[in-house]
């Protein structure tokens, strides 16, 4: 847990002023007045002095934030003061009537607004203006989302699912986002500004940023660790040097903020801390998938093992560090003989009601013309040693896989609803993945398709939308979800 601190700030906001004073300090907005923002009143209201001699009380002034400047606004004089010894305080006129943000504004005014901005894109970047329009737009945008998820594209397209051949919408602030997106709404930028590497979060429907440090100056942690014995063993397969410190998954947990990655090793950081760190203890591994599930950090491998990691934050200015690493289901049994021979590909998703945890098998046919497989499984955590077992559906939920973000969701009627136990899934999203250096094949050629839905019904497979090679850009593209718990 991250102990309560203070934290310095260089500007308050461009339309707030501080009104501060020993018996009355207030926040208000001063925009619609012709004030700055940034700026704080104050009052030389101090009965005493440093020396505790009575003071004189009787002026008061401004200090720019921006510039760093204080203008006194009155001096002393003893007409203020008309010989009393009462000090000046602050006095605000009652804004109970008056709406003071966006957000105040009744929802008939706002629904009136919203009606003159029909395009999505108008919409979206109206909650980018600020927190009061951002909460503003979802709480009214909300109920009229026909989506159950998005497909982004490296140009900034933004596609509606299942409805993506009407719906869509272009974003140049979510184009050339790079090989890998965060889970829900967050999409992930390579940012070389000056050379320092760092990682940005961006999400298109909120407008929201989050900076993250580079990978460059991760840290090795030598504190220690307990390993479960069975991972010491040289059973896992060791990750190459080149692919090494690339981001293949980032996870942000929603209890503490920690952000977590993948990168042949399990990294970890914080916004406090803007430090990303290793146990130099642990092992590398050929993981394929990350999820945070039940307060856990929970990786996926090759070979199907599911490692469970434990975590702790020591303090704010120290990046979180791992403690504790356990093998809860050795997947090495649960692989079919079959699937020795072909490739497959794992995804790890937690199951919408969040209480159980899955992995999906994709398995990749040996000729192009046959279908692809998949199947299911749920962990068994509760029982030990733990495994997976086999689910013939998934209880009327479907899912949308991918190397980048994967999430469970519940059937909903059309339009934009999906009917339940099919698995929606990208075409190309594991072309960069090295689980085909594994069976010594070659890379297939990129997919025609940038999406598919496999029915756990019928086992069949269809194809939904065309890629354009031309427009689409080189990255791959990756599901995002709207936001269920945004401010």
């Amino acid at each position: 847990m991250v102990a309560s601190r203070w934290t310095k700030v260089m500007a308050i906001s461009g339309d707030t002023a501080l009104f501060v004073g020993q018996w009355s300090s207030v926040s208000r907005c001063v925009a619609r007045y012709g004030m700055p923002g940034n700026v704080i009143h104050f009052l030389d209201d101090d009965v005493v002095d440093r020396k505790g001699e009575q003071r004189c009380r009787g002026c008061f002034g401004s200090y720019d934030m921006v510039h760093g400047k204080t203008v006194p606004l009155l001096p002393t004089s003893p007409e203020l003061l008309n010989g009393a010894d009462t000090p000046m305080t602050w006095l605000f006129a009652s804004e109970l009537d008056v709406a003071t943000s966006w957000f105040d504004l009744s929802s008939d005014v706002f629904r009136h607004i919203l009606s003159l901005l029909p395009s999505g894109d108008d919409r979206m970047h109206l909650s980018q203006v600020c927190r009061d329009l951002r909460t503003a737009v979802r709480q009214e945008w909300r109920p009229h989302l026909s989506a159950t998820a998005y497909l982004a594209i490296p140009n900034g397209t933004i596609f509606d699912y299942p409805d993506y051949h009407t719906k869509s919408r272009h974003l140049a602030e979510a184009a050339n986002y790079r090989d890998a997106a965060a889970d829900g709404d967050w999409l992930l930028f390579y940012e070389d500004n000056k050379g320092l590497g760092l990682l940005r979060l961006f999400s298109p429907f909120t407008g929201r940023t989050m900076l993250l440090p580079s990978l460059l100056g991760i840290r090795a942690c030598h504190e220690p660790v307990k390993i479960d014995a069975s991972l010491t063993r040289g059973s896992e397969q060791w990750w190459d040097e080149a692919e090494t410190m690339a981001v293949q998954k980032l996870v942000v947990c929603p209890d503490d903020g920690v952000v977590a990655a993948l990168v042949g090793r399990l990294a970890l950081c914080s916004l406090d801390s803007f430090e990303w760190s290793f146990s130099a203890r642990d092992r590398w591994r050929r993981y394929e998938d990350l999820a945070f599930f039940r307060g856990r950090l929970y990786a996926l491998t090759s070979s199907e093992d599911l490692i469970a990691f434990d975590y702790a934050v020591p303090g704010a200015s120290d990046p979180p560090r791992v403690t504790r690493v356990k093998r809860v289901i050795c997947g090495v049994h649960n692989i079919p003989p079959d699937a020795m021979d072909v490739v497959t590909a794992h995804y790890l998703v937690a199951t919408r009601a969040g209480d159980d945890l899955l992995m999906v098998r994709r398995v990749f046919p040996p000729a192009r013309r046959e279908q692809q497989r998949f199947a299911v499984f749920r962990a068994r955590l509760a029982e030990w040693p733990g495994r997976w077992v086999e689910q013939r559906d998934l209880g009327g939920d479907t899912l949308f896989v991918g190397h980048q973000c994967s999430r469970a969701v519940a059937p909903r009627p059309p339009p934009g609803g999906v009917r339940g136990d099919e698995i929606f899934f990208l075409g190309d999203d594991c072309l960069g993945m090295a689980i085909w250096a594994d069976r010594g094949r070659s890379r297939p050629l990129p997919s025609q398709y940038h999406t598919s839905v496999y029915d756990m019904r019928s086992r069949a497979v269809t194809n939904l939308q065309l890629r354009e090679l031309s427009r689409d850009g080189p990255a791959l593209p990756t599901w995002i979800f709207f936001p269920d718990d945004q401010e």
